[in-house]
């Protein structure tokens, strides 16, 4: 919604919405048991990841270069200016990730210029176990598989087989 070639514009219910959507569909209309799903997002998609996890059973949930929430990103970027409160959209998955009880996967680049890594281990140090922390040393923010490679793959693939057998 609002991004790409989608209409409308992208506001935080909106996105919440849609991810939603996505997971009833999988549940009612494909018939996917939940114990079978792994929610897994991406930078702002993880926040909407951490969203329906929040509120629908899982297998687990991945969340790869995700940022605590819009407040401790706005801080990032302005760090002398105190724009933390005055952010209309929250993203926050950093109130809501200490609740989530199902296993987790946190994955992050070492070298993140958009979402600095040491705000996905901030994000990760709230989450209640059971939880897991896999970084990729000198990854940025988009080339995290690339960067990665086999161990990448061998990380998510471990994983998965873990929370769904």
């Amino acid at each position: 919604r609002g991004y790409g070639k989608s209409e409308g514009e992208p506001d935080e219910k909106g996105i919440y919405s849609d991810s939603q959507a996505a997971y009833d569909w999988l549940v009612k209309v494909k018939n996917i048991l939940p114990g079978e799903i792994i929610l897994f997002g991406r930078s702002l998609g993880g926040i909407c990841a951490v969203e329906v996890a929040s509120g629908n059973p899982a297998a687990g949930l991945i969340l790869e270069s995700v940022f605590p929430s819009a407040g401790k990103m706005a801080e990032k970027i302005f760090p002398v200016l105190p724009l933390g409160g005055a952010i209309k959209s929250r993203f926050d998955a950093i109130s809501k990730v200490p609740d989530l009880k199902l296993p987790k996967l946190f994955i992050h680049g070492t070298q993140d210029e958009i979402v600095p890594y040491k705000l996905g281990r901030e994000l990760f140090s709230v989450a209640a176990d059971p939880k897991e922390f896999y970084d990729i040393q000198g990854a940025g923010h988009n080339d995290t598989f690339l960067i990665g490679g086999a161990g990448y793959f061998n990380a998510l693939g471990q994983f998965i087989k873990k929370v769904v057998s």
